[in-house]
């Protein structure tokens, strides 16, 4: 495609997309829960060579560019390539509880305070597995639940004072006598869950109290324990203190765990700053990362905090040409044998999506080249979006001009 100025691709891409004939209605980009991947597929990186040291921060982003949205559940599926498994950690919660136990009762009648109430007098009720026996194992569940949702809209029940309070009630729930955290290797699998969602019902106070309490958790020997600890700590992106725990999530960053690692490579965009050398270091070498979500997600949040180490992986993530002939998807059967299929179209579309929300924070010419290849994909939702980022470009150009005249 030729070079052409990014004021005139988008004068000429707004002309066809305000034509009614060219533009079919915008529809909303599907959350997909899809199989876990194909994780030994490697991104065709674009001229088949990976760099062999870390490639050092660019510049810092466009004026016009938003910084990250705090990381909560809603984040992560819009703004990272998310694997299945996250998304329904992150969403999926209340339809566990529903197949387990059937629909939750009257929790929804409870008063956060009796929420908490019922869950503390269950505390010491444990079997011999460590999980509440049944049926008082499907009231616990619901009222943890109830208790993390509500918690969400806490400002239309709590006072400060009380979401405080309540805070505290539930870090003693998730601490033994002297402090530590509880050790989930010996839970069930209900008595994890369960704790999980406790989590996440401490992380909605967003109370500075919650922050060490939560980082505890991260070292658990567990590895779901240990990814669910990170979403939470991605909830207080903003609380004082979240920063003391940027040395543990760039940890993370090669943890054992497939998963984990994923989300903690998530979780930096928000937390750290482009100068931070530990953690672009982390990062840049996790876009090598033979599991792809891990390198996809490595890229992106590199390119969000306005650094071209993952440049090569995040041009793949800017071309439909790699998401359609490149990734596949797979899926056991029941007989044991694996299925293979391409992406869905809905999935690619978000993908590209959050590709160019995150390379839109870089200024190298070669990345807004495939950008402006974008314009002319056959998503119209995808055309807005790449669009929208040239035009933003062109006014914080603009600005930048205007200034240095000035």
């Amino acid at each position: 495609m030729p070079m052409q100025s990014d004021g005139a691709a988008t004068a000429r891409i707004r002309q066809r997309l305000e034509n009614p004939a060219n533009r079919p209605e915008l529809r909303k980009p599907q959350v997909a829960m899809r199989p876990r991947s194909n994780m030994d597929s490697k991104p065709n990186h674009r001229d088949g060579d990976v760099p062999e040291s870390p490639t050092a921060p660019s510049a810092g982003a466009p004026a016009s560019v938003p910084t990250p949205e705090p990381l909560t559940g809603s984040g992560l599926l819009k703004l990272f390539l998310v694997p299945g498994v996250i998304v329904a950690t992150i969403v999926g919660a209340a339809m566990i509880v529903v197949v387990l136990f059937g629909a939750i009762s009257n929790e929804s009648q409870l008063s956060i305070d009796q929420l908490l109430a019922k869950i503390e007098a269950s505390s010491g009720d444990r079997s011999a597995g460590g999980m509440v026996l049944l049926p008082r194992e499907k009231e616990l569940w619901q009222a943890a639940l109830e208790l993390s949702m509500r918690l969400k809209k806490k400002e239309a029940e709590l006072t400060p004072k009380e979401v405080a309070h309540a805070a505290d009630r539930l870090a003693k729930l998730l601490t033994t006598a002297d402090g530590t955290r509880l050790g989930t290797e010996r839970l069930s699998e209900g008595g994890r869950r369960r704790l999980h969602l406790l989590l996440r019902a401490l992380a909605a106070t967003e109370e500075p109290s919650a922050v060490p309490v939560i980082l505890a958790y991260v070292d658990d020997g567990t590895a779901a324990t240990r990814c669910e600890a990170l979403i939470a700590l991605g909830s207080l992106a903003q609380a004082e203190g979240i920063k003391k725990t940027v040395p543990r999530v760039v940890e993370a960053v090669n943890d054992e765990d497939e998963l984990v690692r994923t989300v903690a490579c998530v979780l930096l965009a928000s937390l750290v700053d482009p100068e931070n050398v530990e953690a672009v270091e982390a990062l840049t070498a996790a876009t090598h990362s033979d599991q792809r979500e891990v390198s996809w997600n490595a890229s992106l949040t590199l390119a969000r905090l306005g650094s071209d180490g993952g440049k090569l992986v995040l041009l793949d993530l800017l071309s439909r040409d790699y998401w359609q002939k490149s990734v596949e998807v797979e899926t056991g059967r029941d007989d044991g044998t694996v299925a293979r299929y391409p992406m869905r179209p809905d999935v690619i579309e978000r993908y590209l999506i959050a590709a160019i929300d995150a390379a839109s924070n870089l200024d190298d010419e070669e990345v807004w080249e495939r950008i402006r290849t974008l314009t002319e994909d056959s998503s119209s939702v995808v055309v807005d979006t790449a669009v929208k980022a040239l035009a933003a470009r062109t006014v914080s150009s603009l600005a930048r001009a205007n200034t240095i005249g000035v």
